[in-house]
């Protein structure tokens, strides 16, 4: 068969292949952006959602027009109160180091990602889709020990 040409690029990449997940979520309209709580909500999960790749493949499109963007998915009141935990979020954190507390490889603490879940908490679509306590503390620490006991948990 024909090899179609592509690359994979994954969140923990480093510089030179570093992509924002969340602007391939965007671009795809997959999700919506909200620029003042830089959350990514989609239409079903809300802001339960996270993206593990990007793929680009080398060939023709499937057709010529571009995505359509999603509108804005939030009411007044949810956009209220995510610019307010978004303030709590951004105290409860180390500001100067932000970058490496969100996406290092040593995770947060548990009230910094507890504040920062809170900021996922104000959109109500998708509530019923939040993560549970085992995958926020992954999601916020990559603490594999969390991710092997979910899974031994799993088994039946």
């Amino acid at each position: 068969g024909t090899r179609v040409v592509h690359d994979i690029f994954w969140p923990w990449e480093k510089a030179g292949r570093m992509v924002s997940m969340q602007r391939a979520a965007v671009a795809s309209a997959m999700c919506y952006h909200d620029t003042e709580s830089q959350l990514a909500i989609h239409p079903k999960y809300g802001a339960w959602v996270a993206f593990r790749a990007v793929v680009v493949i080398d060939a023709p499109p499937p057709c010529t027009l571009a995505p359509r963007q999603l509108a804005c998915l939030l009411s007044p009141e949810e956009k209220a109160a995510a610019r307010e935990a978004m303030a709590a979020a951004l105290c409860a954190s180390d500001e100067a180091n932000l970058c490496t507390q969100l996406h290092g490889a040593k995770g947060m603490e548990r009230d910094v990602r507890l504040a920062w879940a809170a900021l996922r908490d104000c959109v109500l679509i998708g509530k019923e889709e939040r993560y549970s306590e085992a995958q926020l503390t992954y999601h916020y620490t990559k603490d594999q020990a969390v991710l092997m006991q979910a899974l031994a948990d799993s088994q039946p």
